[in-house]
């Protein structure tokens, strides 16, 4: 009967060594199964990561070098830029404040008698003047209509200089007027 006991005993010794095996073989495949491809989506995505942080600096530095563009210039909408290119139009375009001038006298009842042009005193960044002198014929009150129409021309017009002669007729209280400018119209480098 001693015989028995010692083969009992011994049984289930050499379970133990067998079923630690079987459990580290059932981590190992548990590991190979679900934790690996895991670990493989976890690379993957810290990859992505990775490019689409170098992506969103990217963009926001060229977020912030517009943004600094256009604090810059100070063309805060496109309304902005428009306004400004047809106020310093690209060139000179004599022809187009020719036709500027004429209209804005033509709708305050006053007579372009002459015009001149020569190259203005200023030039800054790219933007140059262009002087014209001119002489006009009216109504003295006309003259003030003339000068806001001159004013909220679409093209920057910069009036340095007026002179005035004023003419009483005796037989009326007519008074016609006689002026001369000297006006800088801007336009920028092609």
């Amino acid at each position: 009967m001693a015989k028995t006991n010692i083969e009992t005993i011994s049984a289930p010794s050499r379970v133990k060594p067998l079923l630690a095996v079987v459990i580290i073989l059932g981590v190992f495949a548990g590991y190979m199964f679900f934790t690996k491809p895991l670990s493989i989506q976890v690379t993957a995505l810290k990859t992505d990561i990775d490019t689409n942080t170098t992506e969103v600096n990217t963009l926001v530095d060229k977020i912030k070098s517009y943004t600094d563009a256009k604090k810059n210039l100070d063309l805060s909408s496109q309304v902005k830029l428009e306004t400004f290119a047809k106020a310093v139009p690209e060139g000179m375009r004599q022809d187009e404040v020719i036709r500027d001038l004429i209209s804005i006298a033509e709708d305050n009842q006053i007579d372009l008698s002459s015009i001149g042009f020569g190259r203005g005193g200023s030039s800054s960044e790219g933007v140059n003047s262009l002087r014209i002198n001119s002489s006009f014929e009216g109504d003295f009150s006309d003259l003030l209509t003339f000068l806001e129409g001159i004013e909220t021309n679409s093209r920057l017009f910069l009036v340095r200089s007026i002179s005035v002669q004023i003419t009483e007729y005796s037989l009326s209280a007519f008074k016609k007027a006689n002026f001369s400018l000297a006006i800088d119209s801007f336009y920028r480098d092609k």
